[in-house]
């Protein structure tokens, strides 16, 4: 049985898990360091060969994978031949990490889209995965968010997204690229049509706003326009913010000489806004009618 009840969709029970747990809780139990590197992946991601097998969509992500599972992970993945998507974020797995995405991806020609965001591969990283997008012959999403490219990393990506025949969507945010770097990146995507939509929030340069304006530009210049996302969601237009209502003006409950019976004294009966312990004030003394 595929694990969650739905049809090659496997890791997605645990994401409910994590949620009615409310939040990484959900991922903390203990995994046997000791056992052998196949056995400790599979009991990280709480899977089987079997589930494996059957899989079209992989939801591994906050499955505190690191360095070491790099190359076991890949061997799992390879097993996963009807695969469509892996959902594999948020694992610091490194620069380690590269060369076993490269190899899952010279084994899975079906797949589609790859999220790899927070894996912190680096510009190490970066190359192999890079070769193996170029070869790839329908991957359209790959998400690299977080992953310490830099400007040298994110370049490597870019170029090799260029040159794409199948990549449409591509996202880089959060990887200290900076405002060149951003230039230089929209520049190479720029060259390849297929390309729709990239990312590259939260680069370094969110206050340039002339410099977004201008990259902004040049992305919705070319035919067809490329969908661009720069704005940190703290960071909205000013056009795109909901305008607040006036606050209300704070008018202060009228206080009594004695604490006792608050809401008796002003002829109330709801008790919901009288403060608590009214403070002596003789100032502000009201004499009952």
């Amino acid at each position: 049985m595929i694990a969650g009840g739905l049809k090659g969709h496997i890791g997605i029970e645990d994401m409910e898990r994590r949620a009615l747990a409310g939040g990484e809780g959900a991922y903390t139990d203990l995994v046997d360091e000791e056992l052998p590197p196949l056995e400790r992946v599979y009991a990280r991601v709480r899977s089987n060969e079997e589930e494996v097998r059957g899989a079209k969509i992989v939801e591994w992500g906050w499955r505190d994978l690191q360095p070491d599972d790099a190359e076991p992970l890949a061997e799992i993945l390879c097993l996963a031949t009807n695969a469509v998507d892996l959902r594999l974020y948020v694992n610091e797995v490194g620069p380690t990490g590269g060369p076993a995405i490269a190899k899952v991806l010279d084994a899975l020609p079906k797949l589609v889209q790859v999220d790899l965001q927070q894996w912190q591969v680096g510009p190490e990283g970066a190359k192999p995965i890079a070769d193996a997008m170029l070869k790839h012959p329908r991957l359209k999403s790959l998400k690299m968010y977080y992953n310490k490219l830099g400007r040298e990393g994110a370049e490597i990506i870019a170029a090799a997204a260029a040159k794409s025949k199948t990549l449409t969507n591509l996202d880089l945010g959060s990887n200290d690229i900076g405002a060149d770097g951003a230039r230089a990146v929209l520049s190479a995507v720029m060259a390849n049509p297929s390309i729709t939509r990239l990312s590259l929030k939260k680069n370094g340069f969110d206050y340039e706003h002339e410099m977004k304006a201008a990259l902004m530009r040049i992305a919705a210049g070319r035919t067809p326009p490329v969908k661009l996302l720069l704005e940190d969601p703290n960071q909205l237009p000013e056009e795109w913010i909901i305008p607040e209502k006036e606050p209300t003006p704070f008018v202060a409950a009228p206080q009594v000489a004695k604490t006792g019976d608050w809401a008796m004294e002003q002829g109330r009966k709801d008790y919901k806004d009288a403060p608590p312990n009214p403070p002596w004030n003789k100032d502000l003394i009201v004499h009952p009618h």
